[in-house]
């Protein structure tokens, strides 16, 4: 009965990270994605809504969407320091949708990016990370995204915008939305 007992915790707690993508002990480059040993419950994450938001797109490139590659649509992403974003990726032609994780560290140095992947699977999750200093994230980056299992070749730009900026953008999305319904 132990034995069993265990396996499930495992498996909640993986389910939990998984979910909150709390990324522990992340080393140079690629990252990878561990369970917590301790068996407490994850953190409660406070994500500072008052600062601006780090904007980026994700394009180019293809996703793998059910084990076969396909190319995806852009997207664009608002990410503050501490918070941790589910991303779907819809296919660029035909159907079909994917999910990767994104998690902007507190220090606002880094920004992780992860797949999703199965629970119940034992295999380690490679993340992709990026590291930038707040300078270097105002004035802009950009960056080629490969995140194993999930994306090859894309590309990630990402920026701190003006108030003014940021109120463009969030109408160009609207109106993207709005076109993409019809």
């Amino acid at each position: 009965m132990g034995l069993k007992y265990d396996h499930i915790i495992v498996i909640l707690c993986l389910i939990g990270v998984l979910q909150a993508c709390q990324v522990s002990h992340l080393p140079e480059r690629i990252d990878t994605l561990t369970i917590r040993q301790d068996k407490s419950p994850p953190q409660v994450v406070r994500v500072d809504r008052k600062k601006p938001p780090l904007t980026c797109t994700i394009h180019k490139g293809t996703a793998n969407f059910r084990n076969k590659w396909y190319d995806f649509k852009p997207v664009a992403i608002d990410i503050r320091p501490n918070e941790n974003l589910e991303i779907p990726l819809e296919r660029k032609w035909g159907q079909g949708e994917m999910s990767i994780y994104m998690r902007f560290e507190k220090t606002a140095q880094k920004l992780v990016i992860c797949p999703i992947v199965d629970a119940l699977s034992r295999e380690k999750v490679l993340c992709a990370s990026i590291y930038a200093l707040e300078e270097d994230f105002k004035q802009g980056i950009r960056r080629t995204l490969d995140v194993s299992k999930a994306i090859r070749g894309g590309q990630l730009e990402c920026q701190y915008q003006s108030p003014a900026e940021l109120e463009q953008t969030y109408q160009r999305q609207l109106i993207e939305k709005q076109d993409n319904k019809g």
